[in-house]
């Protein structure tokens, strides 16, 4: 199947690689012992001895290379975030980001509960700038991560969110009456 330029490798490409990788060499091993067996005189001992370690080998690549996926996902998700802060972007234009979600599973509680804990403190590493537009970015990337459907109770967001409360800045002051952010202070109380 052909990719487009947005498209990542999903979970089922990386189980079929990696099925591929630890089968294969397997029947590869079997095949050349019934060979073997059958012609008793010509030995593969170099081959097989090289196929009964493959599988091993692969998984180790494997898992290395799906490891350094993550992580360099991972750190490009927060130059995106960071870059969209410390940018010269009106704050006008929303973020719109393509976060990576290193957990992989069903349930959109979760992803969302874990993209808040990875990218929350980038989001709000801007709000400590005295540069007005820098701290209206920091607010609108910490809505952007924020749970919206935990609502957790603790995280930089509230921090972000007290001190836009009292940020003089008019364009602050906008987007925390825009987006009802005294509805998230009122949740943080309950």
């Amino acid at each position: 199947m052909r990719r487009g330029p947005n498209q990542k490798i999903g979970g089922t490409d990386m189980i079929g690689i990696l099925v591929i990788g630890l089968i294969f060499p397997a029947i590869m091993e079997i095949g050349l012992e019934e060979y073997r067996k059958r012609k008793s005189c010509y030995k593969y001992s170099y081959l097989s001895r090289h196929l009964k370690q493959a599988p091993y080998v692969f998984m180790a690549a494997f898992l290395l290379a799906v490891m350094s996926y993550h992580y360099i996902s991972y750190r490009l998700s927060i130059y995106q975030i960071t870059s969209y802060i410390y940018s010269d972007k009106t704050v006008l234009e929303e973020p719109g980001f393509d976060l990576h979600l290193i957990y992989r599973s069903f349930c959109g509680n979760a992803n969302t509960a874990n993209l808040y804990s990875l990218y929350a403190d980038a989001a709000a590493s801007g709000f400590d700038s005295p540069d007005p537009n820098v701290r209206a970015k920091s607010l609108l990337a910490s809505l952007y991560v924020y749970d919206g459907l935990n609502y957790p109770n603790t995280g930089p967001f509230f921090k972000v969110i007290n001190h836009a409360k009292q940020d003089n800045n008019p364009v602050v002051q906008k987007i925390f009456v825009e987006y009802d952010c005294s509805y998230f202070l009122q949740c943080q109380k309950v």
